[in-house]
Parts: structure tokens; C-alpha cells; sequence
């Protein structure tokens, strides 16, 4: 049986969360997982935006940039 794997799993996999790791272990030790390019689109970006916001403290498409602006 195919499992598709979504953007949710991957963060939450990202972020040391028990449920996720053991849903991937699963779906690739015991089944097919599946994905598709668009899902790892949104999950690089969504976890771009929650990191710039963990490490920054803000949010937005130019806070990254911003900051690199800051430095020079």
C-alpha cells in the first residue's frame, strides 16, 4: 500500500516529534511512501519562514534579507 507523505510529517519529523518519526519509519520500512516535488517545495519553504522567525524573531519575506543588510 502507497502512504503519501505531507508537508505536516516532515516538520513535525524536523522538529524531533515522536508521532512523525515513527509514521516515516513506518511508511518506508513497511510500506511505499510516496511524496511529490510540491510538497517538499512548501515544506523547505514553511520551515524556512518558522526558522527565520525562531532565530530572527520576525517574519516576512524580507527579514533574511534584512538582516544580511544589517551586517554589511
Amino acid at each position: 500500500m502507497r502512504i503519501f507523505i505531507d508537508t505536516s510529517v516532515f516538520i513535525r519529523h524536523y522538529y524531533g516529534s515522536n508521532k512523525a518519526v515513527k509514521i516515516l519509519d513506518y511508511a518506508l520500512n513497511e510500506e511505499e511512501a510516496v511524496t511529490s516535488p510540491n510538497v517538499i517545495e512548501e515544506t523547505f519553504f514553511k520551515l524556512l519562514y518558522m526558522e527565520t522567525e525562531r532565530i530572527f524573531g520576525k517574519t516576512g519575506k524580507y527579514a533574511l534579507k534584512d538582516k544580511f543588510r544589517k551586517e554589511k
